[in-house]
């Protein structure tokens, strides 16, 4: 449940540690209900539900209103896992509300590994922007009507530009 709070050795093992903190993040929440209250108490109501479908085999949500039919669940106790997460801030509240993130330490390693990655991309991206910059200077060089049958017969006479249809080659296509 709290994986990302337990003491790790290693950077691996505190990966291994994460696998399941996002697990009571899922649900399917509506994050932009204006009564955040409501919103609050109804991500509670879902983590409460989670945890006692996932590590109990019980459902704990019906006792949100009365007491638990099957199992000896009150709505005092209910209430009282409530008081734990709401003790939680995990979102922060607008208009659509989102979660709360915070970034976890990355091992030297891995980040020497992004920042090399990202260098490299920067390269790509401004190699490819030259490129494209060069293509579009010789675009305006290409000439305006192209044939496939060298042999054909060229038929001039006026011609009216489309302004429907946006130019996708050059002035003239």
């Amino acid at each position: 449940i709290a994986g990302d709070l337990l003491p790790v050795e290693d950077y691996l093992s505190g990966q291994q540690q994460l696998t399941a903190t996002a697990f009571l993040a899922l649900g399917p929440t509506n994050y932009e209900l204006q009564d955040k209250e409501q919103l609050r108490m109804d991500v509670i109501d879902e983590q409460i539900d989670t945890v006692g479908r996932a590590f109990l085999a019980m459902t704990l949500g019906c006792a949100r209103c009365h007491d638990h039919k099957f199992d000896p669940v009150p709505t005092t106790d209910y209430y009282g896992l409530v008081g734990i997460f709401r003790s939680t801030k995990t979102m922060e509240h607008s208009n659509v509300s989102n979660w709360l993130t915070h970034s976890l330490p990355v091992d030297p390693l891995w980040q020497q590994r992004l920042n090399d990655h990202t260098q490299a991309l920067a390269v790509l991206e401004s190699d490819l922007k030259l490129r494209t910059e060069e293509l579009e200077k010789t675009r305006s060089q290409l000439p305006l009507m192209t044939m496939d049958d060298v042999d054909a017969q060229i038929v001039s006479g006026e011609w009216s530009q489309s302004s429907g249809v946006q130019k996708f080659v050059g002035e003239a296509y």
